[in-house]
């Protein structure tokens, strides 16, 4: 007998929309912590996803089973609450347990163990809520269950929309994580609440009662344990600041008398740190004879502005800097060098990306220093490009010099480091076939446009140090002769030449951001480091074979053995295939947008705002018209996968050429709302072929928690794999054949047979 309800559908949509809307706003704030905490490059965030992904489509799968779900919603939302603000906790006590911020950087192990655990019972609870919603609503309106799949999914996405919104617009901005995540626990009580007032049971009021003060205590006690352990993150340091940016998450500490400014967990600079400062200008400023007009992008806090200024023939000293934020905590806690530069009228600060500075200005420059972290990221990638360099070249005047420098060795480079600084020696060398580099833990590089190659000797720069008269305590005249040594610099040349490596790093194929990964990973966890370098060496077509014949292999037994439902694993398959592709086509967007653009991070959630938008007007056309479009939703399913099929080779290909239009802005956005159209469309319609033969609606959460596995494959292959090793283009062949190859197996199983309704195989 069906259980009663007594809820109106109005109610029931506002839910869902708030179940998306909650969802969204989480996602954002939890990928922005897990980021700050821990190190925040493309395979951070993959882990991340990897393990939000798993558990929602766990979650989805068990929850789906649940009989009396009215009765079950009240305990299960207010369990949600409870978890929503204890996730963040865990991930905070996870990482402050095995290494405080600042003395070294996570290891993967610990890495992925955070992922998994924090978000272990989130997952469940919040995947469990999909079908679950699709059951109540299905009892409650006398729906069909795959109809109320498709309900419960499209007011889902529009409340991702408006979250996305506000979040990127409003909540990051104006509230602390600690803050949105406590009024998101809230709004699961109430509505636990709202459901147990609808149910039968008697002593509600009790009910009430009783949740009201756990979850008040439970609040009470999380907002005081985050302080004290936050503390303990960053043991052994005093905080005195902390801010949230569109950009990044910035944390200012004080050990003695320095302080160090963190950014996302990595340290972005300490004051005072004159070598660094020192080390970071004076090399490159002191090969140029006559340097007057300097662009600084990066690093400039952190006492290298001052170094520029002390050499007398400076005349104009640019420096750029993304985050304002970073600026304004510059400006708040050291005035008196703030005050030193803004009344200094050779220095011009500028608050924007370095890439698109360089686009727009009109400036030359007889110097570009680049003080940034090494690639480990796909945004900083782009400082390392061949594309890049183009750049830099055309705005340098006659004899002007690009310095730049990267994390090497003292003495000696393993096969990692040469690969990886091979990667980049080759992505300039046919631009600047006149270069030098100092050798040390920082390797730094010069390029010189147009004259005779650098003379990086010991004695040429001490005779203009001493020229120039400048005062430093670093870069002396008795410590530049064991920089330069000559034995080590031959030692240095001699790897650079030895090193067989024909591939150079670009904007659109980050290979040095995938070498940093390998390094980064060869000092913590051996099975991925060497997992990372295998794959490297695998080529596109074998990858294609080590891929896809397994999959051909077991789609074409399964034909022909029929030892399955072949329409559930059509549909299923269908829907895994979306899932993995619509994600994939998000990264390459949000990655070509980022390059051309720079500005990604503080435009994240719009990206995921249109995205959802997308996928929310997808899921409105498939409910109300996927029926009038073509008459069998199951040939419908196999045009759907060919025009996604289609789309990937397209997005592959064309991106690069997007992102060097001079306005492309609109057009990354369109391609974000079709993307996300695309993925809204298909789950309706394959959710209504995989239970059009399924009399049991316990089977309600399958093809959602498919398309998160879909979107999980998807995440982690493209953004460590795919991307960095074979670039955009062909990620985006591969994706052209993986639908292909399911458009084939759903043609197979479906062409020329009677519509879903019909039941047979």
């Amino acid at each position: 007998m069906p259980e009663k309800t007594n809820l109106s559908k109005r109610s029931l949509l506002f839910i869902f929309f708030l179940y998306g809307f909650t969802l969204t706003v989480l996602q954002i704030v939890y990928l922005r912590f897990f980021i700050s905490i821990f190190y925040g490059n493309e395979l951070t965030i993959g882990l991340f996803w990897f393990s939000w992904m798993l558990w929602t489509a766990l979650g989805s799968y068990f929850f789906g089973r649940v009989r009396k779900v009215l009765e079950y919603l009240p305990s299960h939302h207010f369990l949600f609450g409870l978890v929503i603000p204890f996730t963040l906790l865990l991930m905070l006590f996870i990482r402050s347990r095995f290494l405080p911020v600042g003395s070294a950087l996570p290891d993967f192990s610990t890495t992925i163990f955070t992922a998994l655990v924090s978000l272990f019972l989130f997952g469940l609870l919040s995947g469990g809520l999909f079908p679950l919603y699709a059951r109540l609503l299905n009892i409650n309106t006398a729906q069909e269950i795959d109809t109320a799949g498709g309900q419960v999914y499209l007011w889902e996405t529009a409340g991702s929309l408006v979250g996305g919104l506000l979040s990127g617009l409003v909540l990051i901005h104006f509230f602390h994580s600690t803050q949105i995540v406590v009024k998101v626990a809230i709004l699961q009580f109430l509505l636990s609440f709202y459901f147990l007032s609808r149910t039968e049971k008697s002593r509600k009021s009790l009910i009430i009662s009783i949740y009201f003060l756990i979850g008040f205590f439970a609040l009470s006690s999380f907002l005081s344990s985050y302080q004290q352990r936050f503390k303990q993150l960053w043991r052994g340091m005093d905080i005195v600041e902390e801010r949230s940016s569109p950009y990044s998450e910035l944390v200012l500490t004080r050990l003695n008398h320095s302080f160090t400014l963190y950014q996302d967990g990595v340290p972005l600079f300490t004051i005072p740190d004159p070598q660094t400062a020192e080390e970071t200008v004076h090399y490159a400023l002191l090969l140029h004879d006559k340097p007057q007009t300097v662009l600084l992008i990066g690093g400039g806090f952190s006492g290298a502005l001052f170094e520029i200024l002390k050499h007398p023939t400076i005349r104009a000293l640019h420096y750029v800097e993304l985050d304002p934020e970073v600026i304004g905590i510059y400006k708040d806690f050291f005035p008196d060098n703030w005050r030193r530069l803004i009344t200094d009228k050779r220095v011009a600060i500028h608050q924007t990306d370095g890439r698109n500075f360089l686009q727009h200005t009109r400036e030359s420059f007889d110097l570009i220093i680049t003080a940034l972290p090494d690639p480990y990221t796909v945004q900083l990638n782009r400082f390392y490009s061949r594309e890049f360099f183009a750049l830099c070249k055309s705005r340098l005047q006659s004899g002007g010099i690009l310095a730049f420098q990267v994390s090497a060795s003292e003495n000696y480079l393993n096969d990692a480091q040469k690969r990886y600084l091979k990667a980049i020696e080759q992505s300039f060398v046919p631009l600047f076939k006149n270069w030098g580099f100092l050798p040390g833990e920082k390797m730094q590089f010069f390029l010189i446009k147009d004259v005779h190659p650098p003379v990086v000797n010991s004695d040429s720069l001490i005779k203009r140090l001493r020229e120039r008269r400048l005062e430093t305590l670093f870069v002396q005249d008795y410590y530049i002769p064991f920089k330069l040594m000559p034995d080590r610099i031959r030692l240095f040349r001699e790897a650079f030449e030895e090193t067989q490596f024909p591939f150079y790093n670009s904007d659109y194929r980050p290979l040095a951001y995938y070498f940093d990964t390998i390094l980064w990973a060869g000092k913590t966890s051996r099975i991925l480091s060497g997992f990372l370098t295998r794959m490297f060496s695998v080529s596109f077509d074998g990858f294609l074979l080590i891929v896809f014949l397994p999959i051909f292999l077991g789609l074409g037994l399964s034909f022909f053995l029929r030892k399955r439902p072949l329409h559930s694993l059509a549909a299923v398959s269908g829907m895994f295939s979306i899932g993995f592709s619509v994600i994939s086509l998000e990264l390459l967007i949000l990655l070509a947008f980022q390059v051309a653009h720079g500005y990604l991070y503080q435009q994240v959630a719009i990206f995921i705002a249109l995205f959802m938008g997308g996928m929310a007007m997808g899921s409105y056309f498939s409910i109300r018209y996927s029926s009038t479009i073509y008459k069998s939703l199951q040939k419908l399913a196999i045009f759907v996968l060919a025009g996604v099929s289609l789309l990937s080779f397209l997005i592959g290909a064309l991106l690069p050429f997007i992102g060097a239009m001079s306005h492309s802005q609109a057009t990354f956005y369109f391609l974000a709302i079709v993307s996300g159209f695309c993925g809204g469309f298909s789950f309706p319609l394959f959710n209504r072929l995989y239970l059009s033969h399924k009399k049991d609606t316990s089977k309600s959460g399958i093809i959602y928690a498919w398309d998160l596995v879909g979107s999980l494959a998807g995440s982690i292959l493209c953004s460590i794999i795919l991307i960095p090793i074979y670039g955009l283009k062909l990620t985006g062949v591969f994706l052209g054949i993986l639908n292909l190859i399911i458009g084939l197996f759903m043609a197979a199983v479906y062409w020329g047979k009677s519509d879903c309704g019909a039941g047979g195989e």
